[in-house]
C-alpha cells in the first residue's frame, strides 16, 4: 500500500484535484480578502489563479520528470501549484492593487518598496494553501487504492 499511495504517479488524478482545489481555495480566499463583498471579477481572477497555478506547475513539471524519477506526481503539483499560487496571489495581485500611478516612483521602485509586505504574505498563503492539499491528495490515492483492492479481489 505505500508503494502505491506514496510513490506511484497519478498525474491526471493529481492534476484535477489540484486544479479543482486551487479553484475553490482562491475564491475562499478572495471571498475573505474583500470582507464578504462579492466582487465577481476578483472572485473570477482569484479562483483563475488558483487552478491555473496548478496547471502551469504540471506543463512545468513535463521536461523536468525525466531528471527527477523519484519525485512523485502529489508532490511536484502540491508544492509547484502552491508555490505559483502563493506567488500569483501574494506577489502580482498585491502588487497589481497597491501600485499608484500618481507617485513619482516608478512601477519598480514602488514594486521593490512592497517586498517586505508581499514576502511574509505569499509565505503565508504557501502554508495556508499547501497543509490541506497534501493531505488531500493522499486521501485520494488511499480511496483509490481501497477502491482497487475492493473491486479487483471481488469474483
Amino acid at each position: 500500500m505505500f508503494e502505491f499511495v506514496f510513490k506511484k504517479n497519478f498525474w491526471l488524478l493529481d492534476l484535477v484535484a489540484s486544479m479543482v482545489f486551487g479553484v475553490v481555495v482562491g475564491y475562499a480566499l478572495q471571498l475573505i480578502a474583500d470582507s464578504g463583498e462579492r466582487l465577481p471579477e476578483q472572485l473570477v481572477l482569484a479562483a483563475v489563479i488558483g487552478g491555473s497555478s496548478y496547471f502551469l506547475a504540471y506543463l512545468l513539471s513535463l521536461p523536468l520528470r525525466g531528471r527527477f524519477r523519484k519525485i512523485p506526481s502529489w508532490v511536484w503539483l502540491g508544492v509547484g501549484g502552491s508555490f505559483l499560487f502563493a506567488l500569483g496571489k501574494g506577489v502580482v495581485i498585491f502588487a497589481i492593487k497597491s501600485w499608484d500611478r500618481s507617485l513619482s516612483q516608478t512601477s519598480t521602485e514602488q514594486f521593490v518598496s512592497l517586498l517586505p509586505f508581499m514576502v511574509p504574505s505569499t509565505l503565508f498563503i504557501f502554508i495556508l494553501v499547501i497543509l490541506p492539499l497534501l493531505p488531500l491528495l493522499i486521501i485520494l490515492r488511499v480511496l483509490l487504492y481501497v477502491l482497487r483492492t475492493t473491486f479487483s479481489s471481488a469474483p
